[in-house]
């Protein structure tokens, strides 16, 4: 390439191609010699951090990013970025001068940057300060695609287009809609989140993530037939919540009466089985050597690929990490899918005190258990609680 004769412009371009195709280290080097030669772009700079911020090179990312803010103190896409990598290192008060700066600047109409923002804040499980970004990401959006929704609160303004076709607009509005109800979810806002939902599926129909957040929620709400509905309406390979693809094969069997090898649930399973791959013995220990000598890594340690939030943070994206799932049928034929604890937790809330903790729980159903069969069910670890369980035929683990 003859580098010489390319602009800025060119090596941003190119690089932003690269980034998208998760080619990062070949961005990186595009923008290495884009900088060489255009030392005063504040632009590559900002595509610099980005693309360390991917790799999660939080320290290279952090000096792109003040490099770019030397060549342009008030650079917006600089300043988002700084943001987010000062919440990585836990300088939240920085970071949120950062955000505050960019508001101040008069790009509170910008559904991207306030995009960027609001996930940032989420990532970080700064729920409030994320629903307040989202709900303006949301509004700006929508007077973005021309929608003349003032007259009501942002969380019910989402309609259906006119011809049923997502424009961009349509999609951002979606996007915005879909991550205020995952925001509102875990501040116990379900409810809030429905019809954010609904609209946001209303605009962009193939928004597969959303559609599996919603059934989820219409699963938890005992509305099994719609929820049935709308993971029917995802393509397999597009689940990435491993146990929304539990949930539709149990209702595939239990509503359809499907039998177990049915073609409609053979893609599920073999979808399943990719979500639950346990990584091979040389992945895992070269995971651990490189927890170990990253000093930033919360006690060296690997993540439990066993521990399955039920709702995964990103909502099936995916970024999420291929947790393990296990199913377990009750006595009464109920399924429960989840890590241990989740089951038993699950459990717990549907017994006659779910006010109670878990290992209390645990503690008072290994007694029953032990006085209608005598067997003895330890009471302070979920797996055992339940492998113990399932041998004194209380339920049976059918994963």
């Amino acid at each position: 390439m003859e580098g010489d004769l390319w602009e800025w412009e060119e090596y941003d371009a190119r690089a932003q191609d690269e980034y998208d195709r998760g080619a990062f280290d070949e961005a990186l080097q595009t923008l290495h010699e884009g900088l060489a030669l255009h030392p005063g772009s504040p632009e590559l700079w900002v595509s610099l951090g980005y693309t360390q911020l991917a790799r999660e090179a939080y320290a290279w990312a952090r000096e792109a990013f003040v490099r770019a803010l030397g060549l342009e103190e008030d650079h917006e896409e600089a300043l988002v970025g700084l943001g987010d990598v000062l919440l990585k290192l836990g300088e939240r008060a920085r970071a949120f001068r950062c955000f505050g700066r960019v508001l101040e600047l008069g790009f509170g109409s910008d559904p991207d940057l306030l995009l960027a923002m609001a996930r940032a804040l989420y990532r970080e499980e700064l729920y409030e300060r994320a629903v307040n970004l989202y709900r303006m990401a949301l509004g700006a959006a929508e007077a973005a695609a021309g929608a003349s929704t003032d007259h009501v609160p942002s969380d019910e303004r989402i309609r259906v287009g006119a011809d049923g076709v997502p424009t961009a607009g349509d999609v951002t509005v979606a996007e915005a809609a879909a991550e205020l109800a995952y925001a509102l979810y875990q501040m116990d806002g379900a409810e809030r989140a429905l019809p954010l939902l609904e609209g946001a599926l209303a605009r962009h129909p193939d928004h597969h993530e959303a559609r599996v957040f919603y059934g989820n929620l219409l699963y938890d709400r005992g509305d099994y037939e719609r929820a049935l509905e709308e993971f029917e309406r995802v393509p397999p390979d597009r689940m990435w919540d491993p146990l929304a693809v539990w949930r539709a094969v149990e209702l595939l069997r239990g509503f359809r009466g499907l039998p177990p090898d049915a073609d409609a649930i053979e893609p599920l399973m073999r979808q399943l089985e990719i979500l639950t791959e346990e990584p091979a013995p040389e992945e895992r220990l070269l995971a651990e050597i490189e927890a170990a000598a990253d000093p930033g890594s919360a006690g060296a340690s690997v993540p439990d690929r066993n521990q399955l939030d039920l709702f995964v943070l990103e909502r099936g994206r995916p970024e999420a990490r291929n947790p393990g799932v296990h199913v377990v049928r009750a006595r009464d034929g109920k399924l429960y899918a989840g890590d241990w604890a989740a089951i038993v937790q699950a459990m717990r809330d549907d017994s006659t005190d779910p006010n109670v903790s878990i290992f209390d729980y645990m503690r008072d159903a290994a007694r029953v258990v032990r006085s209608l069969t005598g067997m003895s069910v330890p009471d302070d670890d979920p797996e055992r609680f339940l492998r113990a369980s399932a041998r004194a035929g209380i339920l049976r683990i059918e994963r």
